[in-house]
């Protein structure tokens, strides 16, 4: 079995970059380089969230991306609070305070009976 072209181009352009930045972290003095922290998950997770926000498995435009990509810089920077979680922000700083909230009480409901 044969690989495509573009796959065998994509190979190589995956062990040249990653030779460069081997090359390029142990001149800047670098003891040991490990691998698997080379990672494009964060890449592939960036895209997925604006194919998402465009209609699922449709391709963005520029426009599009570029709109997109706004949006979630600014509710990043806004650190909107989310109503049911269960921890809650202070209100000083900004800061997330991991204690667990109080649970409500739960209430009993009654059964009507119907008469027989």
């Amino acid at each position: 079995m044969l690989l495509s072209s573009q796959t065998l181009q994509g190979i190589e352009i995956t062990i040249r970059g990653f030779e460069g930045a081997v090359k390029y972290l142990l001149s800047r003095g670098a003891k040991f380089i490990m691998a698997h922290v080379f990672s494009s998950d964060f890449i592939e997770q960036s895209y997925s969230r604006h194919r998402g926000a465009v209609g699922g498995g449709s391709n963005p435009t520029v426009d599009q991306y570029l709109r997109n990509q706004n949006a979630f810089h600014l509710l990043r920077n806004l650190r909107l609070e989310r109503k049911r979680a269960n921890v809650e922000m202070e209100k000083t700083g900004g800061e997330v305070d991991m204690a667990p909230l109080l649970k409500k009480k739960k209430t009993v409901r009654r059964k009507l009976i119907s008469p027989s």
